[in-house]
């Protein structure tokens, strides 16, 4: 709540020169194109680490907000162990610069996970045990439109998180993710679109946890504007 209710004081306290609108009324889920006041759009995805449902609302043509829950399989954070797990997320996009095919935003998304230990870093006996997580990733995405039906986008995004599995003693600790985004968004219509996200990084945890620090998200989904 506390991330939420920055992100609306910075909608409305916004300096002068972050007024511009996105460049187009186009849809757009990922990039830092958002859409327009009172759009909503409905998404889906699958890829890794998992797959997610979201409903996207536009209280301006410069603020949106998402309610994201998803299915994982494998760790979110880092590294690429498999495990079984959920995530809730309340992705943020606040648009700050539009000028001919160009939109940038800045990015927030509170999250919360939780499931079997090996999502949070846990290796050997813990692996199987509860394990939760809770955090954010912040950073800027930015939109190209190269046609009338396809926009490229690409962004940096830094995670922090909390992890932790009760069950092993001195469990609990920091991780910081760092990752690059590569977008293409594709509209099949103005109602329907296709989208495909990869994120690569690196990140930094306790060394007792994950087995390796690589960043790697991939998602292939098709978006709905609804109304």
């Amino acid at each position: 709540m506390r991330a939420l209710a920055f992100a609306l004081l910075l909608a409305a306290a916004a300096p002068a020169w972050a007024q511009s609108r996105p460049t187009s009324d186009d849809m757009s889920l990922l990039t830092g194109r958002t859409v327009g006041n009172g759009d909503v759009l409905v998404a889906a995805a699958l890829g890794w680490p998992g797959f997610w449902a979201e409903v996207l609302f536009a209280p301006s043509s410069r603020f949106n907000l998402s309610l994201r829950g998803g299915v994982l399989y494998g760790s979110p954070l880092m590294g690429l162990a498999t495990g079984v797990g959920g995530e809730f997320s309340v992705p943020m996009r606040l648009h700050l610069y539009g000028a001919r095919d160009i939109d940038v935003a800045a990015s927030l998304r509170p999250f919360a996970l939780f499931g079997e230990g090996a999502l949070v870093g846990q290796r050997g006996t813990f692996a199987d045990n509860f394990g939760w997580a809770a955090g954010a990733d912040a950073g800027l995405r930015i939109g190209l439109h190269v046609s009338d039906a396809v926009t490229l986008g690409t962004g940096a995004l830094v995670c922090v998180a909390y992890l932790d599995t009760p069950d092993a003693d001195g469990s609990g600790g920091v991780a910081v993710g760092f990752g690059a985004l590569a977008i293409v968004e594709a509209l099949m219509s103005r109602r329907t679109m296709l989208f495909a996200q990869l994120e690569g990084g690196y990140g930094l945890a306790p060394g007792r946890l994950f087995a390796n620090q690589a960043v790697l998200s991939v998602s292939l989904g098709v978006a709905f504007r609804l109304g």
